[in-house]
């Protein structure tokens, strides 16, 4: 009876030394996952969206005369747009104005150009057309090794820049070339022009 009843105590304490055990073996659990989620949280970042106005120091312009051609003005658009602003004053057949603008994706989202438009007032009238070429694009390398991308679509991953360049050209090939009277008046000289480019999320 003794042994019996001996056996019993063991068997009580085992049972009690185990769901000691266990109540610990979950509270380390339970310890162990709560640091987890507070670690969790602690570690996340939220992303930033943040298309770069170029500084003015930063635009090249060409070509290299003297005096040097003026840089066109940069400003924001109401809902983050790079709105672009130049004058262009050409003289003769083959003179041409042209900058790059370097736009860096300064966030840690990518970005896609949406769209290339350009104000109703400051464009290329059918007129002016008739004696100067327009061109934007996307630039690579430099001189010689410079690439000409179209902008369509073009991506600019968070953290890189994208190299625009517009261009407008005197062409060479004119029949007849429009008086002073209407050159100094806005055919070929003290032309306002702006060109907007909208970015969005690239999906």
């Amino acid at each position: 009876m003794k042994s019996e009843e001996k056996r019993r105590k063991d068997n009580r304490k085992l049972l009690v030394a185990l769901a000691v055990l266990l109540v610990g073996i979950g509270v380390g659990y339970a310890a162990l996952s709560t640091n987890y989620i507070f670690n969790g949280i602690v570690n996340v970042k939220s992303n930033q969206w943040e298309i770069k106005k170029p500084d003015e120091e930063d635009i090249v312009v060409e070509p290299d005369d003297d005096p040097k051609p003026p840089k066109p003005t940069i400003e924001d658009g109401p809902n983050g747009e790079i709105i672009i602003n130049y004058t262009v004053d050409l003289e003769l057949p083959g003179d041409y104005y042209s900058f790059i603008v370097p736009i860096e994706n300064a966030g840690s989202i990518d970005a896609v150009l949406a769209s290339v438009t350009h104000s109703d007032t400051k464009k290329l009238s059918a007129r002016q057309a008739e004696f100067l070429d327009y061109e934007i694009v996307e630039v690579k390398g430099e001189g010689n090794d410079e690439e000409k991308i179209q902008l369509t679509n073009q991506k600019i991953a968070a953290g890189e820049t994208m190299y625009v360049r517009v261009t407008v050209t005197y062409k060479e090939d004119q029949d007849k070339l429009p008086t002073e009277a209407e050159a100094t008046a806005g055919i070929t000289k003290n032309i306002q022009l702006q060109t907007v480019l909208t970015f969005q999320q690239d999906k």
